[in-house]
């Protein structure tokens, strides 16, 4: 058994994950109670087309030599993928972010409106002892 594919492979599995709960979160802090539903969900998924588009531009390649401070560096193509592989990963990118993003607003716009604008409407008054 080759063990570092299986640690690759889980490692793997818990970085989509955390993705996921980003996109998730950030579509739950997009969620804004001001603006209309349809913006909200609009919003979301600009930013996700947005995200998904860079990917997309620079799927099979990467930057090599590039200063940590001021960038740059060199563009390095690792295969030269089809116009489907691009889509389909385009679109993996898309709804991997929009679908998460999206529930974190429909969640965001069902709860209560004062526990989205008073932080301490869900905290409990201490009772006193007698």
């Amino acid at each position: 058994m080759d063990f570092s594919n299986v640690f690759y492979g889980v490692f793997g599995f818990l970085g989509k994950g955390l993705i996921v709960i980003a996109a998730y979160h950030a579509g739950h802090h997009l969620g804004l109670e001001d603006k209309t539903k349809w913006y909200n969900y609009v919003a979301v998924l600009a930013v996700a087309a947005l995200i998904s588009l860079g990917c997309w531009a620079g799927y099979g390649t990467h930057t090599e030599d590039a200063d940590p401070l001021y960038g740059g560096g060199e563009t390095v193509v690792d295969f030269e993928p089809s116009d489907k592989e691009r889509n389909e990963y385009g679109l993996t990118i898309f709804f991997a972010l929009s679908i998460p993003a999206l529930y974190g607003v429909y969640r965001r716009q069902e709860e209560p409106l004062s526990s989205q604008t008073d932080p301490t409407a869900n905290v409990k008054e201490p009772t006193e002892k007698k």
